[in-house]
């Protein structure tokens, strides 16, 4: 029998952490775009709206509405989809996906 030399109150890993502590893909976007404003948005929570950020939300609205996915044909389109990941601790909305219906042929 091999013998665990760690104690249990050391170990990490994705158990350990609760989903409210995961990382927003979001908040990942934000860094990437401007370290400034995530520092705002996240750190600092001091972001504020203007009216080219509302516009933008009011504009946005509809990519969050889950009750207005659609099929278009062969393609399935759902808006305000949540997905996750364990194995990253993250989490994000993924505002709208498109799936399109594969057809396989055999001859």
């Amino acid at each position: 029998m091999i013998e665990n030399s760690m104690d249990s109150s050391m170990a990490t890993g994705p158990a350990e952490y609760p989903e409210d502590e995961w990382l927003a893909l979001s908040g990942i976007q934000h860094f990437e775009f401007c370290k400034r404003q995530w520092a705002l948005i996240h750190i600092e929570e001091q972001w504020r709206d203007n009216t080219r950020t509302y516009a933008g939300d009011f504009e946005h609205r509809r990519a969050h509405d889950y009750h207005a996915s659609e099929k278009r044909g062969d393609t399935l389109i759902l808006r305000d989809l949540r997905v996750f990941s364990r194995t990253w601790e993250s989490s994000a909305i993924v505002t709208s996906s498109n799936f399109t219906q594969l057809r396989m042929e055999f001859r």
